[in-house]
Protein backbone atom coordinates (compact mmCIF):
# COMPACT_ATOMS: atom_id res chain seq x y z
CA UNK A 1 0.00 0.00 0.00
CA UNK A 2 2.79 2.41 0.92
CA UNK A 3 4.45 1.69 -2.42
CA UNK A 4 1.24 2.56 -4.26
CA UNK A 5 0.91 5.78 -2.27
CA UNK A 6 4.54 6.63 -2.99
CA UNK A 7 3.88 6.36 -6.71
CA UNK A 8 1.44 9.29 -6.43
CA UNK A 9 3.66 11.40 -4.16
CA UNK A 10 4.56 13.97 -6.81
CA UNK A 11 6.17 16.96 -5.07
CA UNK A 12 5.31 20.51 -6.05
CA UNK A 13 5.78 24.03 -4.78
CA UNK A 14 2.45 24.99 -3.18
CA UNK A 15 0.76 27.28 -5.72
CA UNK A 16 0.06 30.86 -4.62
CA UNK A 17 -3.39 31.96 -3.57
CA UNK A 18 -5.11 33.71 -6.52
CA UNK A 19 -2.47 32.35 -8.87
CA UNK A 20 -3.22 30.60 -12.15
CA UNK A 21 -3.65 27.15 -10.57
CA UNK A 22 -6.09 28.48 -7.97
CA UNK A 23 -8.18 30.55 -10.38
CA UNK A 24 -8.35 27.96 -13.17
CA UNK A 25 -9.38 25.11 -10.87
CA UNK A 26 -11.85 27.27 -8.96
CA UNK A 27 -13.61 28.89 -11.89
CA UNK A 28 -13.50 25.98 -14.34
CA UNK A 29 -14.38 23.48 -11.63
CA UNK A 30 -17.38 25.48 -10.42
CA UNK A 31 -18.71 25.88 -13.97
CA UNK A 32 -18.24 22.16 -14.69
CA UNK A 33 -20.00 21.26 -11.44
CA UNK A 34 -22.92 23.50 -12.37
CA UNK A 35 -23.16 22.09 -15.91
CA UNK A 36 -22.99 18.49 -14.67
CA UNK A 37 -25.63 19.17 -12.03
CA UNK A 38 -28.03 20.72 -14.54
CA UNK A 39 -27.53 17.89 -17.05
CA UNK A 40 -28.05 15.13 -14.49
CA UNK A 41 -31.09 16.86 -13.04
CA UNK A 42 -32.67 16.81 -16.50
CA UNK A 43 -31.70 13.21 -17.22
CA UNK A 44 -32.70 11.75 -13.85
CA UNK A 45 -36.24 12.76 -13.02
CA UNK A 46 -37.12 10.39 -10.17
CA UNK A 47 -36.30 11.14 -6.56
CA UNK A 48 -35.02 7.61 -6.15
CA UNK A 49 -32.55 8.18 -8.95
CA UNK A 50 -31.52 11.51 -7.45
CA UNK A 51 -30.86 9.77 -4.14
CA UNK A 52 -28.56 7.34 -5.93
CA UNK A 53 -26.62 10.21 -7.50
CA UNK A 54 -26.04 11.72 -4.08
CA UNK A 55 -25.14 8.38 -2.49
CA UNK A 56 -22.57 7.71 -5.23
CA UNK A 57 -21.21 11.22 -4.64
CA UNK A 58 -20.81 10.32 -0.98
CA UNK A 59 -18.97 7.13 -1.90
CA UNK A 60 -16.58 9.08 -4.12
CA UNK A 61 -15.92 11.52 -1.30
CA UNK A 62 -15.33 8.64 1.13
CA UNK A 63 -12.80 7.02 -1.22
CA UNK A 64 -11.07 10.36 -1.71
CA UNK A 65 -10.95 10.89 2.05
CA UNK A 66 -9.52 7.41 2.63
CA UNK A 67 -6.74 8.13 0.12
CA UNK A 68 -6.01 11.49 1.74
CA UNK A 69 -5.82 10.06 5.26
CA UNK A 70 -3.54 7.23 4.17
CA UNK A 71 -1.31 9.59 2.17
CA UNK A 72 -1.02 12.08 5.03
CA UNK A 73 -0.21 9.34 7.52
CA UNK A 74 2.24 7.16 5.58
CA UNK A 75 3.79 9.57 3.08
CA UNK A 76 3.56 13.15 4.36
CA UNK A 77 3.63 12.13 8.02
CA UNK A 78 6.05 9.20 7.68
CA UNK A 79 3.78 7.05 9.86
CA UNK A 80 2.58 9.84 12.15
CA UNK A 81 -1.09 10.83 11.93
CA UNK A 82 -1.90 14.45 11.08
CA UNK A 83 -4.67 15.33 13.54
CA UNK A 84 -5.22 18.71 11.89
CA UNK A 85 -6.75 16.82 8.95
CA UNK A 86 -9.18 14.75 11.03
CA UNK A 87 -12.24 14.46 8.72
CA UNK A 88 -14.86 16.39 10.64
CA UNK A 89 -15.14 19.87 9.19
CA UNK A 90 -18.11 21.67 7.67
CA UNK A 91 -16.81 20.59 4.26
CA UNK A 92 -16.70 16.96 5.46
CA UNK A 93 -20.39 16.83 6.31
CA UNK A 94 -21.60 16.18 2.72
CA UNK A 95 -19.63 12.93 2.70
CA UNK A 96 -21.40 11.64 5.81
CA UNK A 97 -24.85 12.97 4.92
CA UNK A 98 -24.80 11.61 1.37
CA UNK A 99 -23.84 8.18 2.69
CA UNK A 100 -26.69 8.06 5.22
CA UNK A 101 -29.35 9.46 2.86
CA UNK A 102 -30.63 5.94 1.94
CA UNK A 103 -31.59 5.46 5.59
CA UNK A 104 -34.21 8.22 5.34
CA UNK A 105 -37.47 7.86 3.46
CA UNK A 106 -39.11 10.75 1.67
CA UNK A 107 -40.30 13.28 4.22
CA UNK A 108 -39.35 16.36 6.19
CA UNK A 109 -36.16 14.95 7.72
CA UNK A 110 -34.77 13.90 4.34
CA UNK A 111 -35.63 17.34 2.96
CA UNK A 112 -33.76 18.93 5.88
CA UNK A 113 -30.69 16.90 4.95
CA UNK A 114 -31.01 17.96 1.31
CA UNK A 115 -31.41 21.62 2.27
CA UNK A 116 -28.41 21.42 4.58
CA UNK A 117 -26.30 19.82 1.84
CA UNK A 118 -27.22 22.58 -0.59
CA UNK A 119 -26.87 25.60 1.72
CA UNK A 120 -23.84 24.65 3.77
CA UNK A 121 -22.13 22.55 1.11
CA UNK A 122 -22.09 25.38 -1.40
CA UNK A 123 -21.07 27.82 1.34
CA UNK A 124 -18.16 25.61 2.40
CA UNK A 125 -16.92 25.19 -1.16
CA UNK A 126 -17.26 28.90 -1.92
CA UNK A 127 -15.47 29.97 1.29
CA UNK A 128 -12.64 27.53 0.63
CA UNK A 129 -12.13 28.77 -2.92
CA UNK A 130 -12.02 32.35 -1.61
CA UNK A 131 -9.31 31.35 0.87
CA UNK A 132 -7.73 28.11 -0.43
CA UNK A 133 -4.52 28.39 1.59
CA UNK A 134 -5.37 25.16 3.43
CA UNK A 135 -5.59 23.30 0.11
CA UNK A 136 -2.13 24.25 -1.10
CA UNK A 137 0.10 21.29 -0.28
CA UNK A 138 3.67 20.34 -1.29
CA UNK A 139 2.23 17.36 -3.20
CA UNK A 140 0.32 17.65 -6.47
CA UNK A 141 -2.14 14.88 -5.64
CA UNK A 142 -3.09 16.40 -2.28
CA UNK A 143 -3.54 19.85 -3.77
CA UNK A 144 -5.68 18.55 -6.64
CA UNK A 145 -7.57 16.39 -4.15
CA UNK A 146 -8.56 19.45 -2.13
CA UNK A 147 -9.84 21.32 -5.18
CA UNK A 148 -11.71 18.30 -6.55
CA UNK A 149 -13.33 17.72 -3.16
CA UNK A 150 -14.83 21.19 -3.09
CA UNK A 151 -15.81 21.05 -6.75
CA UNK A 152 -17.78 17.94 -5.85
CA UNK A 153 -19.40 19.85 -2.98
CA UNK A 154 -20.51 22.45 -5.52
CA UNK A 155 -21.90 19.65 -7.70
CA UNK A 156 -23.88 18.13 -4.81
CA UNK A 157 -25.36 21.48 -3.83
CA UNK A 158 -26.15 22.54 -7.39
CA UNK A 159 -27.65 19.14 -8.17
CA UNK A 160 -29.98 19.26 -5.16
CA UNK A 161 -31.15 22.71 -6.20
CA UNK A 162 -31.52 21.79 -9.87
CA UNK A 163 -33.46 18.63 -8.96
CA UNK A 164 -35.69 20.67 -6.61
CA UNK A 165 -34.92 18.49 -3.60
CA UNK A 166 -34.40 21.30 -1.08
CA UNK A 167 -36.96 23.37 0.81
CA UNK A 168 -36.12 26.95 -0.17
CA UNK A 169 -38.59 28.59 2.19
CA UNK A 170 -37.52 30.48 5.32
CA UNK A 171 -38.88 27.68 7.57
CA UNK A 172 -36.94 25.27 5.37
CA UNK A 173 -33.71 27.02 6.28
CA UNK A 174 -34.69 27.26 9.94
CA UNK A 175 -35.08 23.47 10.08
CA UNK A 176 -31.39 23.07 9.20
CA UNK A 177 -30.30 24.95 12.32
CA UNK A 178 -30.65 22.02 14.76
CA UNK A 179 -28.53 19.89 12.43
CA UNK A 180 -25.86 22.57 12.29
CA UNK A 181 -26.03 22.80 16.07
CA UNK A 182 -25.53 19.05 16.40
CA UNK A 183 -22.55 19.17 14.04
CA UNK A 184 -20.96 22.03 16.01
CA UNK A 185 -21.59 20.21 19.30
CA UNK A 186 -20.02 17.01 17.94
CA UNK A 187 -17.05 19.00 16.62
CA UNK A 188 -16.51 20.68 19.98
CA UNK A 189 -16.73 17.39 21.84
CA UNK A 190 -14.14 15.92 19.47
CA UNK A 191 -11.96 19.02 19.82
CA UNK A 192 -11.98 18.52 23.58
CA UNK A 193 -11.60 14.73 23.59
CA UNK A 194 -8.80 14.63 21.01
CA UNK A 195 -6.93 17.72 22.12
CA UNK A 196 -4.29 15.70 23.92
CA UNK A 197 -3.39 13.68 20.84
CA UNK A 198 -2.39 16.55 18.58
CA UNK A 199 -3.30 19.91 17.09
CA UNK A 200 -6.79 20.02 15.58
CA UNK A 201 -9.51 22.60 15.13
CA UNK A 202 -12.67 20.92 13.92
CA UNK A 203 -15.22 23.35 12.47
CA UNK A 204 -12.65 26.01 13.49
CA UNK A 205 -14.36 26.36 16.87
CA UNK A 206 -11.83 24.65 19.14
CA UNK A 207 -11.46 26.26 22.58
CA UNK A 208 -7.73 25.48 22.38
CA UNK A 209 -6.69 26.59 18.89
CA UNK A 210 -6.83 29.91 17.09
CA UNK A 211 -8.52 29.89 13.70
CA UNK A 212 -6.24 29.94 10.67
CA UNK A 213 -8.96 31.26 8.39
CA UNK A 214 -8.65 34.59 6.65
CA UNK A 215 -10.44 37.44 8.48
CA UNK A 216 -11.62 35.28 11.39
CA UNK A 217 -8.14 34.89 12.84
CA UNK A 218 -7.97 38.69 13.11
CA UNK A 219 -11.38 38.77 14.78
CA UNK A 220 -10.23 36.25 17.37
CA UNK A 221 -7.10 38.34 18.01
CA UNK A 222 -9.24 41.39 18.73
CA UNK A 223 -12.23 39.87 20.53
CA UNK A 224 -10.71 36.77 22.07
CA UNK A 225 -11.38 33.12 21.29
CA UNK A 226 -14.94 32.66 22.67
CA UNK A 227 -16.31 35.84 21.04
CA UNK A 228 -14.41 35.06 17.84
CA UNK A 229 -15.98 31.60 17.68
CA UNK A 230 -19.45 33.09 18.20
CA UNK A 231 -18.85 35.56 15.36
CA UNK A 232 -17.61 32.74 13.14
CA UNK A 233 -20.73 30.64 13.74
CA UNK A 234 -22.88 33.72 13.08
CA UNK A 235 -21.12 34.24 9.76
CA UNK A 236 -21.74 30.59 8.85
CA UNK A 237 -25.44 31.12 9.46
CA UNK A 238 -25.53 34.37 7.50
CA UNK A 239 -23.54 32.87 4.65
CA UNK A 240 -25.74 29.78 4.44
CA UNK A 241 -28.87 31.94 4.55
CA UNK A 242 -27.45 34.09 1.75
CA UNK A 243 -26.94 30.96 -0.38
CA UNK A 244 -30.46 29.84 0.56
CA UNK A 245 -31.90 33.21 -0.45
CA UNK A 246 -30.06 33.22 -3.79
CA UNK A 247 -31.34 29.73 -4.52
CA UNK A 248 -34.86 30.93 -3.73
CA UNK A 249 -34.53 33.93 -6.06
CA UNK A 250 -33.32 31.79 -8.97
CA UNK A 251 -35.77 28.95 -8.37
CA UNK A 252 -38.90 28.43 -10.51
CA UNK A 253 -41.92 30.35 -9.24
CA UNK A 254 -43.69 27.05 -8.52
CA UNK A 255 -41.02 26.16 -5.93
CA UNK A 256 -41.33 29.39 -3.98
CA UNK A 257 -43.23 29.18 -0.70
Amino acid sequence: MIRLLSQTAWPMDPPPVYGTFHLVFSIAGTLLALAAALCLARLIRSRKGAGRVLFVSGLILALMEAYKQLFLTFIAGQGSYEWWSFPFQLCSMPMYLCLILPLFKEGRLRTVLMTFLADYGILGALATFIDPSGLMRPYLTLTVHGFLWHILLFFIGFYILAARLADLSVPGFARTLPLLGLCCLAAELLNTALHGFGTLNLFYISPYEKSTQLFFSDIQDRLGLPAGIAVYILFILLGAYFIHGLAFLFSPAADRK
